[in-house]
């Protein structure tokens, strides 16, 4: 089943960035200045599949961003690829990427991935492997990687306390941008907040709304910040991002409740929240207009 969904585009610089979540091989075209295809450029996404039960190969969702340079729309070129970490592997558990995000900032890109499993995450300068615990009883790690691109690589990894509650649906990298020379992410999570395993979904709520400051040098965290929970009910309602805007004065995300079976909304909300972490609930109206 293999498939390809860009979900974000950028332009910075002299480059167009291109990210997707693809499954099976994928070959970006290179064409040159005349419009000519020029195979010896081509970039391919090499699909990862698992052999499952000894009999059956199916496709493990991995993700990628990708460059042109915006003179000609050529010369496809990876900046990070981050997934399953063998083309193949003989496993009943299915290893996946399930939500990335990235922002380019000048020379430098940030690329951010929730999964689980074996995983890895490469650049033109080298891979990294990373293993988040799988008890093969439905415990799952769902961390997260971070990668910087530029002068000089750098790898973060976000390791999260295991959860037998199914992620999938509600774990999103939703906005990413650098400002004042700090990173900052924005997300919904179910189970553990990759950033700090002491905030916690079960036995509270389906999913929370979390926002987190990272030093662009390092990728450590300075600090991570949760929404109040509000009317959102476990295995019922679930919080969603609608919009997240990250400018000079601080972090704005407008929010909602939606109900597990339908994805309706219940109910909006809106929270601004500053460069400190100190969130701040505004009026439902103000969200709604």
């Amino acid at each position: 089943t293999p498939s390809f969904n860009i979900y974000k585009i950028q332009a910075e610089g002299s480059n167009l960035y291109v990210g997707a979540i693809y499954s099976g091989d994928a070959v970006i075209k290179d064409y040159t200045s005349k419009g000519v295809e020029n195979p010896a450029g081509d970039l391919t996404l090499q699909g990862k599949y698992a052999l499952v039960w000894g009999f059956m190969y199916t496709d493990m969702p991995s993700s990628a961003v990708f460059s042109y340079a915006t003179s000609k729309m050529n010369k496809p070129t990876l900046v990070a690829d981050v997934a399953p970490a063998a083309e193949v592997m003989e496993t009943d558990a299915i290893y996946k990427i399930q939500t990335a995000n990235f922002v380019a900032d000048g020379s430098n890109v940030y690329v951010a991935a929730m999964g689980y499993g074996n995983l890895a995450a490469k650049t033109a300068n080298g891979t990294q492997n990373v293993s988040f615990a799988m008890d093969g009883a439905g415990n799952n790690e769902n961390g997260l990687i971070l990668v910087k691109t530029g002068a000089a690589d750098v790898v973060k990894v976000y390791n999260n306390a295991p959860t037998s509650l199914s992620t999938d649906y509600y774990n999103l990298i939703d906005k990413m941008d650098v400002t004042n020379g700090t990173l900052y992410i924005s997300g919904t999570y179910r189970g553990y907040n990759p950033f700090d395993n002491t905030l916690g979904t079960e036995g509270k709520s389906t999913s929370d709304i979390f926002v987190a400051s990272v030093k662009t040098s390092t990728l450590e965290k300075n600090w991570v910040a949760v929404t109040p929970d509000k009317n959102d009910t476990e295995k019922s309602k679930y919080e969603d991002i609608q919009g997240t805007i990250i400018y000079p004065a601080g972090i704005q995300i407008v929010g909602a409740v939606k109900d597990v079976k339908t994805h309706a909304a219940d109910s909006y909300y809106n929270y601004a929240i500053d460069f400190d972490g100190n969130v701040t609930s505004l009026s439902q109206a103000e969200a709604g207009s």
